[in-house]
């Protein structure tokens, strides 16, 4: 027969429901900041491309 353990003093770090939750949103914060960075990097990127398309369309049209 298995007990259950209604004690889990491996769990109990002293932080309360509180502490546990600033947790939590601290982690959802950074990576949310982190899934931002790669969103901005990557249009950083397209306009980047963008950019050099209508340099070179100028470049061609000069010439």
């Amino acid at each position: 027969m298995l007990k259950q353990a209604h004690n889990l003093e491996l769990l109990d770090t002293g932080m309360g429901k509180a502490g546990v939750l600033m947790l939590v949103g601290a982690v959802i914060v950074i990576l949310t900041v982190l899934a931002a960075c790669n969103t901005t990097k990557g249009a950083g990127k397209d306009i980047e491309r963008a950019g050099e398309k209508i340099q070179e369309s100028a470049d061609e049209a000069r010439h």
